[in-house]
């Protein structure tokens, strides 16, 4: 559990660990901290983080440095800050990533549809011969009639 985040007094803890308290302030925190459990887990957490951050070499940067880092912030912060963005760009810049992605999801429709099964396609455009039977010799049809059509049908089939 990070006390360091749980605390009220984060502000005052920081300032009492960096000796930034005026003495009033010291001793108002310092009462403060002999009954507060949160700010005591809170101080304690920060020694540990002090301690265990000395091991690390410090930074040190010549104020040169330190300048041409900042102005190079500055810079990039204003180059950003002055970007427009023109209406099209607002409105069609998600499109940049649908576009593609419907086109590729179509493709893949596309391609499951017509070559799935092409035996589908050809058997579905032709009827079964019994139902076109049943269509052309209803229950009233003759014998007669059903041989005549029997002999049409065949005849198309040869051609």
């Amino acid at each position: 559990m990070s006390f360091l985040q749980d605390t009220d007094h984060d502000k005052e803890l920081s300032l009492y660990r960096d000796q930034r308290l005026t003495p009033e302030q010291t001793k108002q925190f310092e009462e403060h901290l002999s009954s507060c459990e949160a700010c005591q887990g809170a101080l304690q957490e920060a020694d540990a983080w002090k301690l265990a951050m000395a091991g690390f070499p410090k930074a040190t940067y010549s104020a040169q440095r330190t300048d041409r880092i900042m102005e190079a912030l500055e810079t990039r912060v204003e180059a950003e800050a002055s970007e427009e963005i023109s209406v099209w760009e607002w409105l069609l810049g998600p499109l940049r990533v649908m576009v593609p992605v419907t086109a590729a999801v179509a493709v893949c429709f596309l391609g499951l549809v017509l070559f799935s099964s092409p035996n589908s396609i050809e058997s579905s455009s032709q009827p079964p011969a019994s139902s076109v039977e049943s269509t052309l010799f209803g229950q009233t049809s003759t014998s007669s009639e059903r041989t005549l059509w029997e002999g049409l049908l065949s005849d198309d089939e040869t051609r």
